[in-house]
């Protein structure tokens, strides 16, 4: 891998997501999702920090995947229905971030978490003109969502209204 690729990866995992999703999930974003969704229950009854970590590195890596986010827009209309639906409760143990206390967001200890980190990324990349209108119009209501249980808003510089 040249310099200029690995310094992209670390900018972009599209690569690493695209690799990933061929060579453990068999192209199939499904299997990944539910990867996603076993770390945090994993993480959540078995108190498991090891699961917590995997769970933050799927989460991260997928926030993180600016240019799949425009290529594999129905991957992404996956991705935002499911995180929408733990939002919402309706997931498997009433949703992953439902679990998480109303100030997450805004604590002083967890206020730059990962997840508010990777929830950013993914707000830019979808913010991007070039982004699906379904997927922005998907996207637009889980971050409604997102302000109205956890008062976070990402940083506006760039409008999903546009």
């Amino acid at each position: 891998m040249k310099a200029t690729e690995v310094t992209q990866s670390n900018f972009d995992k599209s690569q690493i997501l695209k690799e990933l999703l061929k060579s453990e999930w068999h192209e199939d974003c499904k299997q990944l999702f539910g990867e996603l969704q076993f770390a945090f229950v994993g993480f959540m009854l078995g108190e498991s920090m090891t699961c917590f970590e995997h769970w933050k590195k799927l989460v991260m890596m997928v926030c993180s995947a600016d240019e799949a986010s425009r290529s594999e827009s129905a991957m992404y209309l996956e991705f935002i229905r499911i995180i929408f639906d733990m939002i919402n409760g309706v997931a498997m143990f009433y949703g992953q971030l439902k679990q998480l206390p109303d100030d997450f967001f805004a604590d002083a200890l967890t206020g730059n978490s990962f997840l508010k980190v990777a929830l950013q990324n993914l707000y830019e990349f979808l913010a991007d003109p070039a982004t699906d209108p379904k997927l922005r119009k998907r996207s637009e209501k889980l971050f409604k969502l997102l302000k109205d249980q956890f008062k976070f808003e990402p940083n506006r510089e760039t409008e999903l209204s546009r």
